[in-house]
């Protein structure tokens, strides 16, 4: 297993034993803690870096490999977290990578469900689980282009767009349609 970082020294002593527990929980892969109920109880002042901190931790994908698409679990609840960083912090990029590495896992996740579905029968509701998965999707692609539109000098944001999103070019016309590709690689 990597070593992961260090918490940020502006947190409290507090802060960053919280993260800690986080950080072993999702290390054990513990998927029926309600990580939304610990969102709610944070123990913070509401500092940005504890909430970036927190989405973070979240969105590492422990050693099983597996991840946590429950509602109240831990990627569904990075990108609560991180959607409302974004509302007060859109000018850190550090946010908007980190809403990426969410969304990404949440649609590969969502997307391995859907088909685990489909194999099993439960037509519908995979049909269900895929359209969620493509307006993530969809999501995933608009939060890329504008994080480019913002960061244009950002390396990390092309990079992100040349290794982690398919060839396709084409555009989306119609959010209930199938998931394409609107950031161009030229």
């Amino acid at each position: 297993m990597a070593d992961l970082p260090e918490f940020s020294p502006e947190l409290s002593h507090e802060e960053r034993d919280f993260l800690q527990k986080i950080r072993e929980l999702v290390q054990d892969d513990n998927q029926t803690v309600d990580f939304d109920y610990l969102r709610q109880t944070a123990p913070t002042d509401h500092k940005g870096i504890f909430w970036l901190s927190f989405a973070g931790e979240l969105c590492v994908q422990p050693p099983s490999g597996s991840m946590d698409i429950r509602e109240n679990g831990r990627l569904r609840v990075a990108l609560r977290i991180l959607y409302a960083l974004l509302q007060s912090n859109r000018h850190f990029p550090e946010v908007w990578a980190q809403r990426l590495i969410a969304l990404n896992y949440w649609v590969a996740g969502r997307e391995a469900f859907a088909r685990a579905l489909a194999t099993a029968g439960e037509t519908e509701r995979a049909n269900e689980v895929f359209a969620d998965a493509h307006k993530a999707k969809n999501e995933l692609y608009s939060t890329l282009e504008n994080a480019l539109a913002l960061f244009p000098d950002d390396e990390w944001f092309a990079d992100f767009r040349d290794n982690y999103l398919p060839d396709e070019n084409v555009e989306l016309k119609d959010a209930e349609a199938e998931p394409v590709i609107t950031v161009s690689k030229d």
